[in-house]
């Protein structure tokens, strides 16, 4: 299931939240700039938080005002620099300009966890406050962690299963898995389902051609109330697709020179075990039952 929803202001945003993921790819009502302006502006933001880190929040404020100016910066960074804005103007005693730059956050993300190097509760209580304004159905808990089990890779044409270990005092009575494929605009919807060690399992439908899929997974109460996330819209985790071994290039053992070199060395009569048809059964193996043995 595909929703879609523009990006939303504050005024807004709770409207939007009724619908499914609303992140597209692009999504942007400004125009584009040069590039030599957003790399500046990209530049900006790693000074703001480095004027953060080194408290100098006056200067911090004056770098990411800068950043925010450029149209067309990409949400992802709007939102670390909304983030890193809120907290200076926090340090700074500004309560209602720091209240500007989280809304202007969370308009972004209405779920995103702030990530302030601090920890610092009057941050967090404010975020909280605003959150519970535009967002009615969040209730993030931090003590609840989605941990997810993704394998390295996976192939092309087949189908592919990814878990979410649930840890914590809490636990969740759905979770949604969220991606999205390189070419792909919106993220696709895909509910997992608990198995029996109470982890929650997705199934991927398999991709007809190598890709880089984008996802992130959300665990919600029996009230559909959002509890914790792995990943984020933003800051998605990632699987690669790769090509189906058929593709590959062929190993020696695959390949007629290998084996007609066997055939040379065993004869013939060896060479036509060798050979055998993969179609014949092959004998009972020493192996212990279940187990299997990979090369």
């Amino acid at each position: 299931m595909i929703a879609s929803c523009p990006r939303p202001t504050a005024a807004v945003l709770v409207g939007c939240l009724a619908l499914a993921s609303p992140v597209a790819r692009g999504q942007s009502d400004r125009a584009e700039p040069p590039r030599g302006l957003v790399a500046e502006a990209r530049r900006q933001i790693a000074e703001g938080r480095r004027l953060y880190a080194e408290l100098d929040f006056a200067a911090a404020v004056d770098a990411l005002r800068r950043a925010l100016s450029v149209p067309g910066l990409a949400e992802a960074e709007r939102l670390e620099a909304y983030e890193l804005l809120g907290s200076a103007y926090v340090a700074l005693d500004q309560e209602a300009q720091a209240r500007e730059a989280f809304l202007a956050m969370l308009a972004i993300d209405p779920y995103h966890v702030v990530r302030e190097p601090s920890g610092s509760p009057k941050i967090t209580r404010l975020v909280e406050q605003l959150r519970r304004q535009v967002a009615p159905d969040a209730a993030l808990d931090p003590d609840v962690v989605l941990r997810p089990r993704l394998p390295r890779r996976a192939r092309e044409g087949h189908d592919v299963l990814v878990r979410f270990e649930v840890v914590g005092p809490r636990r969740p009575a759905s979770v949604r898995l969220w991606l999205r494929g390189v070419e792909e605009m919106h993220y696709a919807r895909i509910d997992a389902e608990p198995d029996e060690t109470g982890a929650f399992v997705a199934r991927i439908p398999s991709r007809r051609a190598p890709d880089e899929l984008e996802l992130y997974a959300e665990a919600r109460d029996e009230a559909g109330r959002l509890l914790t996330r792995a990943g984020e819209p933003y800051a998605p985790l990632s699987l690669r697709i790769v090509p189906s071994t058929r593709d590959e290039p062929a190993t020696p053992f695959q390949r007629w020179w290998f084996w007609a070199a066997i055939a040379g060395v065993l004869g013939a009569g060896a060479a036509a075990v060798v050979l055998a048809s993969p179609r014949e059964r092959a004998a009972a193996g020493d192996l212990p039952p279940g187990r299997v043995q990979l090369p």
